[in-house]
Formats: structure tokens, C-alpha cells, sequence
């Protein structure tokens, strides 16, 4: 091991393999909160001190409440630690997500956006876009909670039109992540990484009990949406974080259909 990489979010469902596996070739420094690592979070003020850190992976992100304040926080912190990986010459990898656009509705995606916008001014700069992650068991994160309590619901929701969603493995995020450390000279500025899109109601039937009969209601997509933009901007909790979420989905699915 004659070399050390940064990583925040390394306790989270993606930080985590991330981790692993460059444990294998590597020291790694965890930044965080958890017992071992060097004391960090986004809300400080300063940086974590870099000297002789080979690369920085960026994978940590307060997701809720999906307020304004929290978004204003996770920009500042991630831009200052791109401003500390800036001052010392080393890769700086930013996990964004498809939500991610100029045009999105999520404040989720407009705060990945704005510091995108940031990491691409840097030479060393990469942003990495998954789609939802799904790992070797199918599971597929915070977003497999969501949709895990819906097929447990004793009706059918059915969204017309169904929504698709992008889908793409752990192992592929994990091996992109990682080529800025392994390959830097190989690896574009932008990584945009997608299996497949799915429909969200192939997914929740995944997700439901085998031999369930349930009764099916079908609901106008844009009816959800309107009222998930209410629910954003009205900031109601909890149905805010849950509409900021599906709007993101939305938006990266209608990108998708007018590429």
C-alpha cells in the first residue's frame, strides 16, 4: 500500500464498496463521523487536510429534509473539499446522480447540478451520474425502502404513464468511480452510467409478496407530479422528501425520452 485515497460517504451504500474494494490496493481515508475516521462532515467550515492524498472520492450527501438550507449546506461542503483537492493537484470524483440538470425540479438534482457545474472547471474534476444503483441481491438502496413500503400497500397503484427508471450495478458504479485512481489519464469528465430503463411498476411487483391479490388503482402520473411540486415547495414534511424524489425521477426519465 504506498498510496492513499480520500473518501467521504464511506459507511453509506455506495461509499461502502467503494471502499472495499480499494482497500485491497490502497490506504484509505475515511472522512466522516463514524469511530476510525478523520473527523469531517459537510457542515465544516474548513477542509480535511489532503497532504499526501493521491485522490479524493466524493460520495457523501445529506439527503433529508430536502430543504433549502440542507442543499446550500451540501453545496458548500462539497465545493470546499474541491477546493482543498484543487490546491493539491489531486482528482477530485464527484457521485452526482441522473436527477442532476439544469431544468430538474428536485432541489435533490439542482444541488448536484450547481456543484457539477464547479468540479467541471477543474482539470482533475469528474462527476460520475448513476442511475439507481441496484447491488448483486437486487436490492437498490434508500430507493428500494420506497418502493419496498408501496408493494407492501393492499392496493395496486398503477401510474399512467408508467415511469422508467435507470438502473445500473454496484460493481460497474464502483469500477468507474474508481478509474480516476487507477487510470486517470483514460478517464472522461463526465461519466453518465445506465443498464437499463425499467418501469417503476416492474420494480414494485418485484418487490411485493408472491401469491398477493391486490385490488388496482390507477393514478394520473401527472396528477402525482403536481402534487409533488405543491408538496416541494410548500415544504410538508414528510411528503416533501418523498415528492423532491419523484421529481427527480420524473425529470431524468423525460430527459431520457427526448434524447
Amino acid at each position: 500500500m504506498d498510496s492513499t485515497v480520500a473518501i467521504t460517504g464511506a459507511h453509506g451504500f455506495l461509499g461502502s464498496a467503494i471502499r472495499s474494494t480499494l482497500d485491497a490496493e490502497h490506504h484509505v481515508t475515511s472522512l466522516g463521523r463514524h469511530p476510525g475516521d478523520e473527523p469531517w462532515q459537510l457542515s465544516d467550515n474548513l477542509p480535511p487536510d489532503l497532504d499526501g492524498t493521491l485522490a479524493l472520492i466524493h460520495c457523501a450527501w445529506a439527503v433529508a429534509p430536502r430543504t433549502s438550507a440542507v442543499a446550500n449546506m451540501n453545496i458548500a461542503g462539497s465545493l470546499s473539499l474541491l477546493d482543498e483537492a484543487r490546491r493539491h493537484g489531486i482528482p477530485f470524483v464527484f457521485i452526482s446522480s441522473m436527477s442532476a440538470s439544469d431544468t430538474t425540479r428536485s432541489r435533490y438534482g439542482r444541488a448536484k447540478r450547481a456543484v457539477e457545474r464547479h468540479v467541471l472547471t477543474y482539470e482533475k474534476g469528474i462527476v460520475v451520474r448513476p442511475g439507481t444503483i441496484r447491488d448483486e441481491a437486487g436490492g437498490l438502496g434508500m430507493l428500494g425502502a420506497s418502493l419496498g413500503r408501496l408493494a407492501s400497500l393492499p392496493v395496486d397503484a398503477q401510474i399512467d404513464p408508467d415511469p422508467l427508471v435507470p438502473l445500473v450495478s454496484l460493481e460497474r458504479v464502483v469500477e468507474e468511480s474508481l478509474k480516476p485512481v487507477v487510470a486517470p489519464a483514460d478517464t472522461p469528465r463526465e461519466i453518465v452510467l445506465v443498464d437499463e430503463w425499467t418501469p417503476l411498476s416492474r420494480l414494485i411487483a418485484s418487490l411485493a409478496p408472491d401469491g398477493t391479490t391486490k385490488r388496482v388503482i390507477r393514478l394520473p402520473q401527472a396528477l402525482i407530479t403536481t402534487a409533488s411540486t405543491v408538496a416541494q415547495y410548500a415544504s410538508v414534511p414528510p411528503f416533501r422528501d418523498l415528492a423532491d424524489s419523484w421529481l427527480g425521477l420524473i425529470d431524468a426519465a423525460h430527459a431520457h425520452r427526448t434524447d
